[in-house]
């Protein structure tokens, strides 16, 4: 059957890169920040530094953690029927997050957070067809934040039976939480994972002591893990799109081997969360050119891997649901659905990832419905 598909590298390159990053891990090393780490590490035989929490990775341990990575990862639901599976050759897409901000269509208003808002959101989610899963969109800021994580997740559970996918930040709240999602789920969450983590590594080259501990806590109850490198070409990586790849490869190489060692066997999602430093400002682009370029070689390298692929697009740098929302959302989503990416992550989000519009989730999901039919076998 004919298919639509882009590349941008070929053999060598992909494996060019891939020595890249071997040579960043075995060379430069990487900071893990916790003991649990790097008990894990020194045990399978990597170099480790106990004072600086920092492992040195050689390349026959990467390649043995990353043939023990499943092909493909199921994303359990409340709702068995809603189960989705990444890496089968399906498109799949994904709510993004976490917004700081809601933008009231109505009023024109810019707002933080709140309770109300997540709810309404995770309710519009799970009405939509066009979406497969999601992450609590909108962070609620009128919580406690010693729970929020916890209540945050309860709320999202209550009002959404599609799979669930967020960060854990507390290594305190893995325990609580992994008992509430086994009794949403009526099952170990090993035969049902209705929730998997993200696990975001800290560009250049870290990992967030919190943050892992929790993962780690998670990924061996079997859920799986999205591992989400954010390096920012011009400020934590490189002012170039290959540069700044090899830090996420390397990032993303040193969580594979770290979750691995952990729970062999455990589901790991390759996404793609690269962006673009405004230099007049610093902060975070996600509708760029570059972005999608480097969407398109982490896909490619994903699949080098053997790695189920997430890529970042749709979100956008625009302020509200103008046309300049829909250019850069589509500039870096076709790309990524013609590199073939597993699953996108989309849906509401603009301002760089820090403001949602329910106008702009109903206008993405006429793009995803586009996507799809352009991904489309004939």
């Amino acid at each position: 059957m004919a298919q639509v598909r882009i590349t941008c590298l070929g053999e060598e390159e992909r494996q060019e890169l891939h020595e890249h990053a071997l040579r960043v891990l075995r060379e430069v090393g990487v900071g893990y920040n916790t003991p649990a780490a790097i008990d894990l590490l020194a045990a399978a035989g990597a170099r480790v530094d106990r004072e600086r929490l920092r492992a040195w990775l050689p390349r026959e341990l990467v390649e043995a953690c990353l043939a023990t990575c499943p092909r493909q990862v199921r994303l359990a639901a409340r709702d068995p029927r809603r189960d989705v599976v990444v890496g089968d050759g399906s498109l799949t897409f994904c709510a993004d997050g976490t917004a700081t901000y809601m933008y009231d269509d109505v009023s024109g208003r810019r707002e933080e957070g709140s309770a109300a808002w997540l709810r309404q959101t995770m309710r519009l989610y799970d009405a939509l067809p066009e979406l497969d899963y999601a992450w609590p969109t909108i962070s609620a800021r009128d919580f406690n934040p010693l729970t929020a994580g916890l209540e945050i997740e309860a709320l999202a559970l209550d009002n959404f039976t599609k799979h669930l996918q967020d960060e854990v930040r507390e290594p305190e709240h893995a325990g609580p939480l992994l008992e509430i999602l086994e009794a949403v789920a009526g099952a170990p969450l090993r035969e049902r994972p209705i929730f998997s983590t993200i696990d975001c590594t800290v560009a250049p080259l870290q990992h967030d002591r919190q943050m892992t501990e929790a993962t780690l806590a998670m990924a061996k109850a079997g859920v799986p893990v999205l591992v989400l490198p954010m390096p920012l070409m011009g400020t934590t990586a490189p002012l170039s799109v290959m540069g700044t790849m090899v830090v996420l490869l390397a990032e993303l190489l040193s969580a594979v081997v770290l979750f691995q060692l952990a729970s062999p066997g455990c589901g790991i999602i390759s996404g793609m969360g690269a962006g673009v430093a405004d230099l007049r400002s610093g902060l975070y682009l996600c509708g760029t050119p570059e972005c999608a370029v480097m969407n398109v070689v982490g896909v490619e390298m994903s699949r080098f891997y053997g790695l189920p692929s997430l890529a970042s697009a749709v979100t956008c740098d625009a302020k509200a649901a103008n046309y300049q929302a829909g250019a850069e959302g589509m500039l870096t989503a076709v790309p990524s659905v013609l590199a073939g990416a597993d699953t996108v992550l989309a849906f509401g989000c603009a301002d760089g990832a820090q403001t949602l519009s329910f106008a702009k989730v109903i206008l993405d999901c006429d793009a995803v419905a586009a996507l799809r039919r352009l991904a489309r076998p004939e």
